[in-house]
C-alpha cells in the first residue's frame, strides 16, 4: 500500500508494517517470519546482496521453544530478524 511517502507491507487484509521516507535515520528493529527455516537461511544468505551485514547467523534461540534466527544489520542500521518458529518441534 501506498500512501504519500510511506509504503506499508500487508497480509492481504490488514497493512501491518509500514517505512516512511524522512530527513534523518533512527534505526530500528524488525523482525520478519519466514514460511520454514529453508527461507530463514536464504534470507540470511540473500542479505549482503541487498546491502546488509551478517550479524549473527542462522539457528536455534532459546527466546522461545522451537525458535530458529538470524538476524543482519541493513545499510541505514536497522538490525532485521528473520525469526522462524517451529511449533510441530514443540514439546
Amino acid at each position: 500500500m501506498a500512501y504519500a511517502d510511506a509504503r506499508g507491507f500487508s497480509n492481504g487484509k490488514h497493512t501491518e508494517f509500514w517505512i516512511i521516507r524522512d530527513s534523518t535515520i533512527v534505526p530500528t528493529h524488525a523482525v520478519v517470519e519466514p514460511k520454514g527455516r529453508a527461507q530463514m537461511k536464504a534470507f540470511h544468505k540473500a542479505a549482503p546482496a541487498a546491502g546488509a551485514k551478517y550479524n549473527v547467523g542462522p539457528g536455534y534461540r532459546n527466546y522461545w521453544p522451537g525458535c530458529s534466527a538470524a538476524f543482519v544489520h541493513d545499510r541505514d542500521g536497522h538490525h532485521i530478524d528473520a525469526a522462524w518458529y517451529a511449533y510441530s518441534e514443540i514439546q
